[in-house]
């Protein structure tokens, strides 16, 4: 019975309709004395395109590679529910912020109130 029912939810998740997002914009940043117009022409993912939530690892790689990008973020939503696509270019305004250093003390903060970045961010 139990060997039944899982394959029944295994199908089931299979055949499931994949989750597509409404590309929003595409944006960049560091681009100061690259040609943009030809950068976005080669984008394989433009504004208003559909890409399904499987899709989209395949997707940031395909952009990394077509860009030259230093970085590639996905944020979710804009005021229509696209998603945003911001592209880091390695031109002349590419610049890498200054940090400061690792602290050395031993302050620190209560255990209820760490929070994972990574559950911060859309993966």
């Amino acid at each position: 019975m139990k060997r039944g029912l899982l394959l029944i939810f295994l199908s089931a998740a299979a055949l499931a309709p994949q989750e597509h997002l409404r590309v929003g914009s595409v944006d960049f940043f560091g681009y100061a004395g690259l040609d943009l117009k030809g950068i976005r022409e080669a984008l394989p993912v433009h504004g208003g395109e559909q890409v399904s939530e499987d899709e989209m690892p395949k997707v940031i790689d395909r952009l990394k590679q077509a860009t030259r990008a230093t970085d590639v973020a996905t944020v979710c939503c804009d005021d229509k529910g696209g998603l945003m696509i911001y592209i880091g270019l390695p031109g002349q305004s590419n610049r890498n912020p200054p940090y400061n250093a690792a602290p050395q003390g031993t302050a620190r903060l209560r255990r209820r109130l760490r929070i994972s970045i990574s559950s911060l961010w859309m993966p």
